[in-house]
């Protein structure tokens, strides 16, 4: 994507902050490691507050010494991943 000073469009178009009022009705699961290099974890929390400043209902876990790849606690993201699945399909 280059930086925001070359490629400004590509970061507003990017920026899922200003889109959270279309998962309104929807259900929705943030998972993050913290240690994640890819997405830093700064930017999942300032998604969990806009979500909350604008009443979205969310269900958020965060995996404590986590890279991008989950890798250590992959057995319990893949059962939480399932139930949150499970959740979904009787909700509809």
């Amino acid at each position: 994507m280059g930086l925001p000073s070359d490629n400004l469009h590509g970061y507003e178009q990017g920026q899922l902050l200003n889109k959270v009022d279309n998962i309104k009705t929807k259900m929705y699961y943030l998972i993050h490691g913290t240690l994640d290099d890819n997405v830093h974890y700064q930017q999942s929390l300032l998604l969990a507050k806009v979500l909350e400043q604008k009443d979205i209902l969310f269900r958020q876990q965060t995996y404590t010494d986590e890279d991008h790849g989950i890798a250590q606690s992959r057995a319990h993201l893949y059962h939480s991943l399932e139930n949150f699945l499970d959740e979904c399909y009787e909700a509809s």
